[in-house]
């Protein structure tokens, strides 16, 4: 993951030394009292980029048995975004989509597809399911959310197996671009959740790790928004940021 500049960009992943808490414009107090929390997924609930890159390498190499040429993990990962694209796979798993990339990779070299895309797809599902990394700040911070009686909702581009990952039993719900048809940061993906969960935008907060896809844009339609910088990357001092999530329970008030 790249490092963030003071306004763009995201925070890198590893946990860090303690950023300075600094309310965001019209934020007059460091303590939000919100009814819901609308929660980043890559980058801050999970590491799904670097699982995908593990993934994809593993992927890398099977498919070039397969095929008999040296296939790239670039060359994979450019053919499940232009699958992501499509309005037909937009809305499905990130396994199906895989599933086509490889079949559209393999075509082309004339071998038995179904035998060896389901080998392909096997070991990138292991190996993603190997991989895939719960941060260690994040069970902690989600259960002392969930008694305080704050609403948790998964608000992200990505989409995940949050149960599989063992912090489904923490969210209320999900709000998830692939599934509404709009992505963040677009102000609507902010607006759809308000409306979708019946939440006042005074009363809903945003938290992830990037300033210009998760704070700004929440901020933007009246939601509170809090940075995720577990890195100290960030050194803005109008975003209002935290080292880890952990910190966040006691920024809020249920309200």
């Amino acid at each position: 993951m790249s490092r963030a500049t003071a306004t763009t960009g995201r925070s890198t992943s590893r946990p860090g030394s303690c950023a300075t808490l600094t309310p965001s414009p019209g934020q007059h107090s460091e303590r939000y009292r919100v009814s819901h929390v609308f929660l980043d997924v890559d980058g801050t609930l999970l590491d799904i980029n670097g699982a995908m890159g593990a993934a994809l390498r593993a992927a890398a190499v099977r498919t070039s048995e397969f095929a008999g040429e040296e296939i790239a993990p670039r060359a994979l990962e450019q053919t499940r975004r232009a699958v992501m694209a499509e309005p037909a796979f937009r809305a499905e798993s990130p396994a199906v989509q895989f599933r086509e990339a490889v079949t559209r990779t393999l075509t082309p070299c004339g071998v038995s597809l179904e035998e060896c895309v389901r080998a392909v797809t096997d070991v990138t599902d292991r190996t993603y399911e190997e991989t895939l990394q719960v941060y260690p700040d994040v069970h902690e911070a989600l259960q002392a959310l969930v008694d305080m009686g704050v609403t948790l909702i998964a608000a992200s581009n990505a989409n995940a197996d949050f149960d599989q990952a063992g912090i489904g039993r923490y969210l209320a719900d999900t709000h998830l671009g692939p599934l509404i048809g709009v992505s963040k940061p677009h102000p609507r993906f902010f607006e759809l959740a308000l409306e979708r969960f019946s939440v006042a935008p005074s009363a809903a907060l945003m938290v992830g790790d990037r300033v210009d896809n998760d704070v700004r844009p929440a901020q933007a339609v009246g939601m509170y928004g809090v940075l995720l910088d577990r890195s100290s990357a960030v050194h803005d001092e109008s975003i209002h940021r935290i080292a880890a999530l952990t910190e966040l329970p006691d920024l809020i008030e249920r309200a």
